[in-house]
């Protein structure tokens, strides 16, 4: 059958000590007590999210062009109460089902906004007819 195994013994033991606190060092026996410093995120961890001046260029330009034509298309899916649809759309679209849920759901905000701005409009108006 072959050599019975033989359980070897660890090179060295260290014995296991109850430390109160958070003990920072190798295999949890050495090392020293310390408070956990606050550091700065690093720019990577900023990476991706839109800065100030992003967010106004977008505006501008969302403002000066419009929306695409498969965008308007969505868009009227969520009207009609599409929303399992127009998700359909913009996945294929974009490519994918993250970028898609994001999609509807900006697109489904700029209707809020749209509807909002109409009713203000309207109240406005209402209330010059009534002066």
């Amino acid at each position: 059958m072959g050599k019975p195994r033989i359980k070897r013994q660890p090179k060295f033991e260290t014995p296991l000590r109850h430390v109160e606190g958070l003990a920072v060092g190798v295999k949890k026996v050495k090392g020293f007590k310390v408070t956990k410093r606050t550091v700065a995120n690093p720019p990577s961890r900023r990476r991706g999210r839109p800065s100030e001046t992003r967010k106004l260029v977008k505006g501008v330009i969302r403002e000066v062009c419009g929306f695409a034509p498969y965008e308007r298309r969505i868009m009227e899916l969520l009207r009609n109460g599409l929303e399992k649809r127009a998700l359909k759309l913009s996945k294929r679209k974009l490519g994918g089902h993250h970028r898609g849920i994001a999609k509807k759901n900006e697109l489904t905000l700029a209707i809020k906004r749209m509807k909002a701005q109409q009713q203000k409009h309207k109240n406005k108006e209402d209330a010059k007819k009534k002066n």
